[in-house]
């Protein structure tokens, strides 16, 4: 059904469950990345700059400056496997947060068609429901005339009127139904 496509898709592009899924798998990217980047060396390189001055008495001034660069490499030798447990279990975090999206993903697509087919069910019902009471409307006309015209007794009118308002009381339940079945699928 293009309408139902149309619902999924509207669905797809609205939720935010789905954002927070895909917000998680970039999470788990991104921590894999740093995970990976653990396994490289690292460099680090500073500068510094000092201006000192002695002034004692009896003695004259005297202004020392200085400036010291500084570079420094590390590089952790993985010996007992850490970082590849690190990496491993960052690559598993990040399935996990493509399963779960992927879940979210088949759990609103199957909410939203499993939705429009109950209301799809509960508009036929309705229109059976209204035939049965246009039925029940004319044969309650028929046997109007026939007690009119003497041929029918004041309780065939009396039983075709009590027919005629329970199809009508069914109707409401149904009704109502449908519209909280609209209102379900829109939110």
């Amino acid at each position: 059904s293009p309408q139902l496509t149309s619902l999924i898709e509207q669905a797809l592009t609205g939720s935010s469950d789905i954002r927070i899924a895909a917000e998680r798998i970039t999470q788990a990217e991104l921590a894999l990345r740093q995970a990976n980047a653990s396994l490289l060396p690292s460099i680090g390189i500073g500068a510094g700059q000092s201006i000192s001055r002695s002034d004692s008495a009896g003695t004259d001034a005297s202004t020392r400056r200085g400036t010291s660069v500084s570079i420094a490499m590390s590089y952790e030798v993985d010996l007992w496997g850490r970082l590849a447990a690190g990496i491993q279990a960052q690559q598993q975090s990040l399935n996990i947060s493509r399963f779960d999206a992927e879940t979210v993903r088949l759990a609103l697509t199957s909410s939203v068609a499993s939705t429009y087919f109950q209301l799809l069910a509960t508009r036929e019902r309705l229109d059976i429901g209204r035939e049965s009471l246009a039925t029940a409307e004319r044969v309650l006309k028929v046997v109007d005339a026939r007690y009119r015209n003497g041929v029918a007794t004041q309780l065939d009118l009396s039983q075709q009127t009590t027919a005629v308002l329970n199809v009508r009381a069914a109707l409401i339940p149904l009704e109502v139904a449908e519209r909280q079945t609209v209102s379900a699928l829109a939110l």
